[in-house]
């Protein structure tokens, strides 16, 4: 039965009265569609079709590479500042440290004249955060660390200077010049930091960068100067930054003075240390510290040579308190540990009396003036 009803299908499917195809026909129609394509491919295309095909071809050629490249330097920049975000907080050592300095000197590269100083004086401010931070942390490599940070402070200090050189409007000069006394007062901050956490030697290394420092200084006192005949401006500068070194001396002899009374109080409470301290010896080089000489100069209008004077007293406290913290790392350290030689000769002056006499030391002192205690640069 199935195979009836199969010859049954295959009768109607070639049925021609069922609508089946003539084979004639179709043979007709092939040949009609074949001379079409063959009369399409031999005619050349018109203007229309080639004005149509131009602005795609070119997109392609042109258009496609554009966008490649776009999205490659978006994807790298993006990557980038990505990178030097991450880097800002990093210290000298960590890995994304070289970022972070490369991101500056580009900054430097880019920045006008009138903002590569303000850029100097912002580096030189990271240089310094990063020293700060390393003085107070107990990361492997430390002193290493520490002078690749100083030596970064210097050379922003550096830039500062060369762009105080060229400077040829008084107005800049005078603002230079602040950058670089501001820059010098915050290194001070920094020292002052090493003899809180008792580190002998960060403050060694400080310390160093410190009498470095001051030649820039000096060379923006002498700027300065130069002006101050046909300047107001930088006459009043001049006055205004050695009555502040001046104050800020003075402000730094106080502070000395009650380091020393702390000790006394230290080792008159604590019989089971003995490290040689001799007060006596301290006060004497304290109070021979006089700036009347720098004084005196500076009211005759030599600001060069009173600016030298001033520093030369700075250096000499800076010296006694690198005695007094030696003194002070000693009293930190259990019994019997003492770097220092166990014999006391501690001058028993009246702690009370000591501190008594805290801001009363006067500018002047007719004492005889030792040979300068200079720190070692």
């Amino acid at each position: 039965m199935n195979r009836d009803l199969h010859k049954m299908l295959d009768a109607i499917k070639t049925d021609p009265r069922l609508g089946r195809a003539d084979e004639v026909f179709v043979v007709s129609l092939r040949a009609q569609v074949l001379a079409l394509q063959h009369e399409e491919a031999q005619t050349s295309p018109g203007w229309v079709d080639v004005l149509l095909r131009v602005p795609r071809e070119l997109t392609d050629m042109i258009a496609r590479p554009i966008a490649l490249a776009a999205l490659f330097v978006v994807m790298v920049l993006g990557g980038w500042i990505t990178g030097v975000n991450a880097s800002l907080d990093t210290l000298p050592g960590d890995m994304l440290y070289p970022m972070k300095l490369v991101s500056e000197k580009a900054q430097l590269v880019l920045a006008t004249a009138n903002s590569r100083s303000k850029l100097h004086a912002e580096f030189a401010t990271r240089r310094l955060t990063e020293v700060a931070t390393l003085v107070q942390s107990n990361v492997p490599e430390k002193e290493e660390r520490l002078q690749r940070a100083l030596d970064g402070f210097q050379k922003q200090m550096d830039g500062v200077s060369e762009d105080l050189a060229n400077q040829e409007t008084e107005d800049a000069s005078v603002e230079l010049a602040r950058i670089i006394e501001q820059k010098s007062d915050e290194l001070e901050i920094v020292l002052e930091l090493t003899e809180t956490v008792k580190d002998g030697t960060s403050r060694e290394a400080v310390s160093t960068q410190v009498g470095a420092t001051q030649e820039s200084k000096q060379q923006a006192v002498q700027t300065l100067v130069d002006q101050a005949p046909s300047s107001a401006i930088s006459r009043q500068e001049l006055e205004r930054q050695f009555t502040n070194d001046l104050r800020d001396l003075f402000a730094r002899e106080r502070t000395t003075e009650l380091r020393i009374a702390r000790i006394q109080t230290v080792l008159e409470r604590r019989a089971d240390v003995t490290v040689e301290f001799d007060a006596r010896a301290i006060k004497t080089r304290l109070k021979a510290i006089d700036v009347s000489e720098a004084e005196n100069f500076a009211a005759g209008g030599a600001y060069e040579r009173a600016f030298s004077l001033l520093s030369d007293e700075k250096t000499k406290l800076r010296a006694l308190n690198d005695a007094l913290l030696s003194v002070e790392i000693a009293l930190t350290q259990p019994a019997g540990v003492g770097t220092l030689p166990a014999t006391s000769t501690v001058e028993e002056d009246p702690v009370d009396e000591a501190i008594e006499d805290v801001g009363t030391l006067p500018a002047t002192s007719t004492s005889e003036k030792p040979a300068a205690d200079v720190v070692s640069e």
